[in-house]
């Protein structure tokens, strides 16, 4: 080999790991972006105002962020209630209304049930993280603890997916009274 061949492939080397190293700063600096898909805010809640039993919920936690959700109240009487988190992309109101258009509130019987969307999801402002989220569930939990219509010795968190981080987090840190999974991505 010359010593032209070689400098050409030295060139080529350090183009090909350039571009490598520019392609690896960006997937770090926008992986918040690619990891958790931001829905906006559904007109699912339209279809859900016109049954009974779901009720818009909006709160503002300790940090004074403002976060949305839906339950779905199927006791008017202090029951047992399920707190579930979503996967990636799932909000709370496009929840509800398959789970309405399925009938699938017998799975549930016994419980009232409650979807608040995480940081950044619906109609909550913010970016999403994973930090974000655990943040979201205790808010969630302390917010459902005072409820006058939930048995407070009877909260049962629920995840699927990246919600099942959530539930787990939750789960370690407050006194929920159950944790069954539906997912796989945990990360607390």
């Amino acid at each position: 080999m010359t010593a032209m061949s070689n400098r050409r492939i030295k060139r080529a080397l350090v183009a090909v790991l350039s571009v490598f190293a520019i392609f690896c700063v960006l997937v770090f600096a926008f992986q918040d972006a690619m990891i958790f898909l931001n829905v906006p805010y559904s007109d699912s809640f339209e279809f859900l105002r016109s049954r009974s039993g779901f009720i818009k919920i909006e709160f503002e936690a300790e940090d004074n962020r403002i976060f949305h959700g839906v339950k779905f109240q199927a006791y008017d009487e202090p029951a047992p209630l399920l707190i579930y988190f979503g996967g990636n992309g799932e909000v709370s109101y496009r929840h509800m209304h398959i789970r309405e258009q399925r009938n699938q509130w017998r799975y549930f019987a016994g419980f009232n049930y409650l979807f608040i969307d995480y940081v950044g999801y619906g109609r909550n402002d913010g970016r999403t993280g994973y930090r974000a989220i655990y943040e979201g569930a205790l808010a969630a939990f302390d917010f459902a603890v005072a409820l006058p219509n939930v048995d407070s010795e009877r909260i049962v968190t629920m995840g699927f997916s990246l919600g099942t981080a959530a539930a787990v987090y939750l789960a370690a840190h407050r006194a929920a009274g159950g944790l069954p999974g539906a997912g796989d991505c945990v990360a607390a």
